[in-house]
This record gives C-alpha cells, sequence and structure tokens, in this order.
C-alpha cells in the first residue's frame, strides 16, 4: 500500500473544544441556518426573537467564561 500526503500551517484563532465553545457554536450555526431560512422564505411562527434568544444565549456563554476562569483560580479541576 501507497499512500501520499500534503500538507502545510496556516496561524489561525481556532479555540480549544471544550464543551461549552461547542454548544455555543452549534447553538450560533443553528440559529444563523434559521435566521438564513427566515430571511428567504419569510416569517416562521415562534422565531420572530432570535436576535433576543442569541443575545441571551451569548451572555449565557460569558457567564460560563467567568465560573471557568473563577474555578480555575481556585485549583478545581475539571472533570
Amino acid at each position: 500500500m501507497r499512500l501520499k500526503t500534503d500538507s502545510y500551517l496556516i496561524k489561525s484563532n481556532v479555540h480549544f473544544p471544550t464543551d461549552y465553545n461547542l454548544l455555543w457554536d452549534c447553538a450560533r450555526k443553528c440559529m444563523d441556518v434559521v435566521s438564513k431560512f427566515v430571511d428567504k422564505y419569510g416569517e416562521i411562527k415562534g422565531w420572530r426573537k432570535i436576535g433576543d434568544w442569541r443575545f441571551q444565549l451569548k451572555g449565557l456563554m460569558r457567564e460560563q467564561e467567568v465560573i471557568k476562569k473563577l474555578m480555575f483560580c481556585r485549583g478545581f479541576k475539571q472533570i
């Protein structure tokens, strides 16, 4: 069996995939898809507050980051 590979390195800002980062990425992309769908096909019942939901979710994610930093500073270990 013969294999050939080719690769290169690009410096980019990629975050470490923690649980809450993956959850934020998933929720954000789901809301992006729904927003595009709503823009294309008109209003969908129950989705008019998507901007507010995104704002609330972002606030919760920031709270989670603060809690994580406080726990790290106090010596708690992640499970």
